[in-house]
């Protein structure tokens, strides 16, 4: 599919398709000829790495994170979530852990626009796997996101509201225990 196409979005490059349809041979290609991998919008201002992310799309994540996208890695998007939280925020356990070996920033936030963690989206979630493996990365459950809401007192409102979800009470007691990782 070319991009001389006038009536597709601009995010409909040929890089997009290439990587969208696991064509990663041609997607190698565009890339050696200059095709930032990490600078590639699409349709909701993501990179195609959150957008991967945000579909479960592990080959593709695999791909995009071995041809090189450090701008992506921690870059936010529209609603100020880093690839890392968005896999937080759909349970992607496995994505996740592939964005930690790539030294994706466990406690990314957008502060100046009040954004997330991917701990407290995992907490909101009720995700008690996630919020393992996000503590054991060094994650911070004491950042503040929207409406200084951390992710203890996520977790503490989410058991409220589901007071007979083991999961949910589970969740809050290892937040409340673990250690503030500010400044780290």
């Amino acid at each position: 599919m070319s991009k001389d196409d006038d009536s597709l979005p601009d995010y409909m490059t040929p890089l997009y398709f290439a990587v969208t349809r696991h064509d990663f041979e041609k997607a190698r290609d565009l890339i050696s000829t200059g095709q930032a991998v990490d600078l590639e919008p699409t349709e909701e201002g993501h990179t195609l790495l959150h957008r991967a992310v945000q579909h479960g799309d592990i080959e593709a994540v695999r791909f995009l994170l071995s041809s090189g996208c450090p701008g992506a890695l921690n870059g936010f998007d529209y609603v100020q979530h880093t690839p890392l939280i968005w896999a937080a925020k759909e349970g992607r356990l496995e994505i996740a852990r592939l964005l930690l070996s790539a030294k994706a920033d466990v406690n990314a936030h957008n502060e100046e626009r009040i954004g997330n963690t991917a701990i407290r989206e995992a907490a909101h979630s009720g995700d008690l796997r996630m919020v393992e493996l996000l503590l054991s990365a060094g994650a911070d459950p004491t950042i503040p996101g929207w409406m200084q809401i951390d992710a203890i007192l996520e977790a503490r409102i989410q058991a409220e509201d589901d007071p007979t979800s083991e999961v949910r009470r589970k969740i809050l007691v290892i937040l409340e225990n673990a250690p503030p990782r500010k400044g780290t």
